[in-house]
């Protein structure tokens, strides 16, 4: 039992600074990466042909990030976000579906389960016209 111990340390011990390595490896990327979208933000502020609003190029690319992740994440700032919360607390009511605007169409990302609209075979991906 004492061999396997040590063996098990030794072994830790032998594989920490791979591990670390390649975490500051994917940091490095993380920060090259970062800088890359720094000096296109600086092009943009100094040979855009009008004034660029940052805060708004700087939304719109967080947007566009969560974007080439999925159709359902999306940026909300602090006053949205607190909005949301207020408005969403205690009871629901309605028919029970999760909804977004896709290609301009009010479509259904879920119907939530044990409410009407799950009951009535409402699916991911129809749309109400």
């Amino acid at each position: 039992m004492k061999k396997i111990v040590v063996f098990l340390l030794a072994f830790l011990f032998l594989c920490a600074p791979a591990i670390q390595a390649k975490n500051e490896s994917r940091n490095q990327e993380t920060y090259e990466n970062l800088e890359l979208f720094s000096n296109v933000l600086t092009l943009l502020q100094q040979h855009y042909v009008d004034k660029i609003d940052t805060h708004k190029v700087i939304i719109g690319a967080i947007n566009g990030m969560l974007l080439s992740l999925d159709p359902h994440s999306s940026y909300m700032d602090p006053e949205d976000f607190k909005e949301l919360q207020e408005e969403t607390q205690g009871s629901f009511s309605g028919i029970g579906i999760e909804i977004t605007i896709r290609d301009g169409v009010l479509s259904v990302v879920s119907p939530i389960e044990d409410t009407p609209a799950y009951r009535a075979g409402l699916q991911a991906g129809d749309r109400i016209i």
